[in-house]
């Protein structure tokens, strides 16, 4: 009985631990995702800038395998 008792506690602080570390998170990601969605925008518009500057005018972009 002690062993399944302990393994008990060990499971519930274990959970609890997993939901501070969830509500940390999704607080942190609410406060985040604002900015991260700007700068991925941001990082995209400059990639696609980047490319139309490399291709020459009347060229289609090529899809190459990394």
């Amino acid at each position: 009985m002690t062993i399944h008792f302990r393994y008990y506690i060990i499971q519930t602080e274990h959970s609890q631990q997993k939901l501070k570390i969830m509500l940390l998170a999704t607080e942190i990601w609410s406060a985040v995702e604002v900015y991260f969605i700007l700068v991925s925008t941001i990082i995209i518009g400059l990639l696609i800038a980047m490319i139309c500057k490399l291709l020459p005018p009347g060229d289609q972009p090529k899809p190459k395998g990394r």
